[in-house]
């Protein structure tokens, strides 16, 4: 697959496990887990708005969502598994396998390796997202999260003005400045960290970290 790293003949093949969207696990953590529209709790129960006191303390809110979020996905890749792989026997992918024909098994039972790629996108988007936060809100206090979530739950109708300068004038991922490399390599870790801690005691479908695409990094309006 386009996306999909797998040594032939040793493990069963992979697949996308799940397209992970980091801007919207920023959002669920400025918001104490709920949806931005419907208010309803979609995440894990983190601090709201007003809770937020500190950069560092909304980082955690974000890690937080990513856990709760890793965990859903391990789980239902373990209900997924019984369901649909433990008993499936791709004929041609089982008999080019040396190790499926030693034990004549299949290949999903009898390779050394099986795993799933769970991919990290926006990340771009995310990294400018969490340069304003710290900004705006935090550094120079211009305003508030709580009033910040309500700019974004209106799509910015009436502070056309700030997204431009936002846009404009704050540094950006992709322009070589520290904030953007600093934020993008904290967030990096963090994803290969948590997804790694995630599968740990998998011996199927593992989760691996991984991140799609250079061209779903952005969200371009």
């Amino acid at each position: 697959a386009c996306h999909n790293v797998l040594v032939p003949g040793h493990e069963a093949g992979s697949a996308p496990g799940a397209f992970h969207n980091m801007p919207a696990l920023l959002l669920l953590a400025m918001n104490g887990g709920r949806d931005l529209v419907s208010g309803a709790q979609v995440g894990a129960s983190t601090r709201g708005p007003d809770g937020l006191q500190t950069f560092e303390e909304l980082w955690h809110a974000l890690l937080v969502q990513v856990r709760h979020q890793l965990g859903n996905s391990r789980a239902s890749w373990e209900r997924r598994w019984q369901q649909t792989y433990a008993s499936s026997c791709p004929l041609l992918q089982s008999a080019l396998m040396s190790f499926c024909v030693e034990r004549a098994a299949p290949c999903w039972e009898a390779a050394p390796i099986s795993h799933f790629n769970h991919c990290m996108m926006g990340l771009a988007t995310c990294v400018d997202s969490l340069i304003a936060i710290r900004e705006l809100v935090f550094q120079r206090q211009e305003l508030l999260l709580v009033d910040l979530l309500d700019v974004l739950r209106h799509d910015w109708c009436g502070h056309e003005s700030l997204r431009e300068r936002i846009r404009t004038q704050l540094p950006r991922f992709g322009q070589d400045m520290e904030a953007g490399r600093m934020l993008a390599g904290r967030l990096g870790r963090m994803w290969v960290k948590e997804v790694e801690g995630t599968s740990r005691g998998m011996s199927r479908a593992q989760m691996w970290p991984a991140f799609y695409s250079h061209i779903a990094h952005v969200h371009r309006t």
